[in-house]
């Protein structure tokens, strides 16, 4: 099955040459109208064998069209040598035909080869530059999302230090109080509350403190 895939067409061309020479043989030598449509009929299998196979198929095909030539040739030799002599020059136009014809698809076939296997390696390449792309972006992305965290930990840190000073003074006030009240008095409770929320405050500014520290730590090797 392969084989017919790939040199039935080859094998098409070989049986029209055998016909055109069959018909040759078959044909008297004065009916030249035929020979002469017999003739060039034969350029087709020639050219169809130099478009499709290349030098080597173009050659192969102009040789068997000489040879199924060969029996008008030899029809001709008696029959009139001046005209003999003049479709001598066929063997020349056959090979010449597919030479030509097999030499200039076979470039062709080359070039196109070379320009799909460059098209591939484009491909490839796009591909590879379309996913380098698509990281570069997540990565700015990430950078610029961590850039913003980064911002945000300065701020918070900015407000937490803010807010620790006069929350600090705010305890140290309420200690002093604390003192002048002695247990049992109505206002050591409100006093002792103060402490405990400002110690509350105290631990969540502590905790903001931490994650604005967490937020400025070196990305790769270098600060936010």
């Amino acid at each position: 099955m392969a084989f017919l895939r790939k040199y039935g067409v080859f094998c098409f061309l070989v049986i029209v040459v055998a016909i055109i020479g069959i018909l040759h043989h078959v044909t008297p030598s004065e009916q030249l109208f035929r020979h002469e449509l017999y003739r060039r009929s034969g350029y087709f299998p020639i050219v169809m064998g130099g478009l499709l196979y290349g030098l080597r198929g173009g050659l192969t095909i102009a040789f068997l069209s000489l040879i199924a030539f060969i029996p008008h040739l030899r029809h001709l030799y008696h029959f009139d040598p001046d005209i003999y002599r003049g479709d001598l020059t066929e063997i020349v136009l056959y090979l010449s035909a597919g030479g030509l014809v097999g030499f200039i698809a076979g470039k062709e076939k080359k070039l196109r080869e070379k320009y799909r296997l460059l098209s591939k390696k484009l491909e490839k390449s796009y591909k590879k530059l379309h996913e380098e792309t698509a990281l570069l972006i997540e990565v700015e992305e990430q950078l610029r999302a961590s850039q913003k965290f980064s911002a945000l930990g300065r701020l918070a840190a900015s407000l937490a230090h803010e807010i620790k000073k006069p929350l600090a003074g705010i305890r140290g006030a309420s200690e002093i109080l604390l003192d002048d009240f002695p247990p049992g008095h109505p206002k050591r409770e409100v006093v002792e509350i103060l402490l405990k929320e400002t110690g509350r405050l105290g631990m969540t500014v502590d905790e903001v403190l931490r994650f604005a520290r967490d937020q400025q730590q070196p990305i790769n090797g270098k600060p936010a």
